[in-house]
């Protein structure tokens, strides 16, 4: 008998962009705040040094010119150049003329590649382009089959249901931390692009070269959280266009696509916090004395369950 695949019902709204943050407890923020705030800024100078170190030949930052006014000789120093898209005609993946607040894509590489992404990009030559931005063949497939759908503007429940295919509207996912991409939205995530799966091999050898790249560039400390991040148990779930995503030290909600159905994503992860709170369902882990007592009900249940009747 043939394999049942569900396909959520997509409804036709789309949510404002937002997102909010709530802390599980104090401690927990006490501890991680500043270390999510560092991990931030490390994941957006990997974006360039990554470009540095040969890992790919150019990338696109999203930045106001004050940013790009001051980090210039930064890049420079790195024998980096930088082009404004808005400066290109309309071609492969977000309009040139697009603004994000103040903002505008810059993008940055050697001068001699970012001419072939001028002319990649002029001759609407999308392989060529994600080529240059380092993202894996597998990986812009999958993401021009998820353009073509244009009520998919966010992709998470696309790539779980591609790595495992549900049989309804819920999916675990056991896969490594370079290709967790549940936490993107905070601007925390070792890869640049989309996975084609959370099991992407390619991706998988792309985040051990950034992984490298960051430790080279003296963000030891910061690659180290971010791969305990990566690694916490994650529950996301979403319904009629609002997502949340829990987590043992912080729960964050956010935009998504709007679906008639509740979808949920359960990262099992393979770490847990110190400083993660304690509770009965998953993501969250039992205490030490919740476990002891879960464990005796259980071993006087064995027992019972064996008197004769």
């Amino acid at each position: 008998m043939p394999l049942i695949t569900f396909t959520p019902s997509r409804l036709d709204f789309r949510m404002h962009d937002f997102l909010r943050m709530s802390w599980a407890s104090e401690v927990a923020r006490d501890v991680w705040l500043e270390r999510f705030r560092s991990v931030v800024k490390m994941c957006a100078a990997l974006e360039w040094l990554s470009v540095s170190a040969g890992v790919r030949r150019c990338c696109v930052l999203t930045c106001s010119v004050a940013r790009a006014t001051r980090e210039t000789h930064v890049w420079r120093a790195h024998a980096l150049h930088t082009l404004s898209l808005a400066d290109l005609d309309s071609g492969p993946g977000q309009p040139t003329g697009t603004l994000v607040g103040s903002s505008r894509p810059v993008l940055v590489g050697r001068r001699s590649d970012i001419a072939a992404f001028e002319e990649a990009w002029r001759t609407l030559d999308r392989d060529a382009v994600a080529r240059m931005l380092g993202v894996p063949a597998c990986c812009n497939i999958a993401s021009f089959r998820r353009s073509r759908d244009n009520s998919c503007h966010d992709p998470v429940w696309s790539i779980a249901a591609d790595t495992v295919t549900p049989a309804g509207p819920s999916v675990d996912l056991a896969g490594t931390y370079s290709v967790n991409v549940l936490w993107r939205r905070l601007k925390m995530h070792l890869i640049p692009q989309w996975p084609c799966t959370f099991n992407c091999p390619s991706s998988q050898d792309l985040g051990d070269r950034y992984c490298q790249v960051a430790r080279d560039g003296g963000y030891t400390l910061e690659i180290d959280w971010l791969r305990q991040i990566l690694t916490w148990p994650a529950e996301w779930s979403a319904l009629h266009g609002i997502a949340e995503m829990k987590t043992p030290v912080v729960k964050i909600v956010m935009n998504t696509d709007a679906t008639r159905e509740k979808l949920i994503i359960r990262w099992n992860g393979d770490s847990y916090p110190v400083e993660g709170i304690h509770g009965l369902v998953f993501p969250y882990q039992l205490s030490d004395k919740s476990a002891r007592v879960r464990e005796h009900h259980a071993r006087v249940g064995r027992v019972i369950s064996l008197k004769p009747t």
